[in-house]
């Protein structure tokens, strides 16, 4: 774009996220709890651990020991609607730290689960090392 095109901004309605992901994996917590924990094994994790809130307000946290992203993945990763794992990053993934472990098949095939946490609460953030 030049300097005298406007900017375009894809605009969503609050709808998007129900039609996109399906009402399950954003009113189930079970569900929700599923899609975040297999996000660890497909980053080859061999430990998730959960943290969930005491009270009202506190942050659930879910953490894993598997592979990160960096900058430029992460930016592919999520910001692509309809990533397709499989495509981009083969259908399974090694165990990290583990080379005596076989590749395991995975559990994602098209990004649907990074928005999971949106069942617990209007917004999320990712750190990833």
């Amino acid at each position: 774009m030049n300097e005298s095109t406007p900017q375009q901004q894809l605009l969503f309605d609050a709808r998007f996220l129900e039609q996109y992901t399906g009402r399950t994996l954003l009113q189930d917590p079970v569900s929700a709890i599923v899609e975040l924990v297999a996000n660890g094994w497909d980053a080859g994790a061999t430990r998730v651990n959960i943290d969930w809130p005491r009270v009202p307000g506190d942050l659930l946290r879910v953490r894993d020991n598997g592979e990160g992203m960096t900058e430029e993945q992460f930016l592919r990763r999520w910001l692509t609607l309809s990533y397709d794992r499989v495509r981009e990053q083969g259908e399974t993934v090694a165990v990290v730290g583990r080379p005596d472990y076989s590749r395991r098949l995975t559990f994602g095939r098209n990004g649907i689960g990074r928005f999971a946490a949106f069942c617990f609460g209007p917004q999320y953030t990712v750190i990833t090392a």
